[in-house]
């Protein structure tokens, strides 16, 4: 008798132990444009991004035995919600309050635009910009997770450890604000100057 290892089970050791590395990694740049959006319309500044992303991404990773087995739709809305927690922080960092949102120079694009089209996403991304810059910081994070990243208003209150009827109001309150701000942009942009 030898003290050899059988190929076939060896090669299955050697493929296991590749996929369980090959699977953090492919969730986590899957999670990485959720991260990106979610840090940019919450303030994060382009020259922070890099160190916003990585943040998120390490605490997912150093969870990942408990977080790899979520599936993949709770395993975005637990990145999404470390990542309105990451951008609190940096704004705290800051030394305000009240976080500058800019616009997103990079928007995750599906299929390529006509020049119309692209234009029309320019303005009514810039027209979020700058309705979620004048938005109070704890309504923002609301509307981003429910309205742009779509998750539902227990899961949020859950990632988020405030009760479901404080995030039903703050989701009603902002987008009541939206609808205002809305209105108000498109008011302006019709009647530059303020005549009607």
């Amino acid at each position: 008798m030898t003290d050899e290892v059988d190929e076939p089970a060896a090669s299955g050791v050697q493929v296991t132990a590749e996929r369980e590395l090959r699977e953090p990694r492919e969730a986590l740049e899957e999670l990485s444009s959720s991260v990106f959006r979610v840090l940019r319309r919450l303030g994060v500044q382009p020259n922070e991004l890099e160190d916003g992303i990585q943040s998120v991404l390490m605490q997912i990773w150093g969870r990942w035995a408990v977080l790899g087995k979520l599936p993949s739709d709770e395993l975005r809305a637990y990145a999404c919600t470390v990542a309105s927690g990451v951008a609190i922080d940096f704004s705290r960092r800051r030394g305000r309050v009240q976080a500058h949102t800019g616009t997103l120079e990079i928007e995750p694009v599906l299929d390529e635009p006509g020049p119309d089209v692209a234009v029309d996403q320019k303005r009514a991304l810039e027209m979020l910009d700058t309705i979620l810059r004048a938005m109070p910081e704890e309504r923002r994070i609301v509307f981003v997770l429910y309205e742009i990243e779509e998750l539902g208003v227990h899961e949020i209150a859950s990632r988020l450890d405030v009760p479901v009827g404080t995030i039903a109001s703050r989701l009603r309150k902002a987008r009541e604000e939206y609808e205002r701000a809305v209105v108000r942009l498109r008011a302006a942009q019709a009647f530059p100057g303020g005549r009607r």
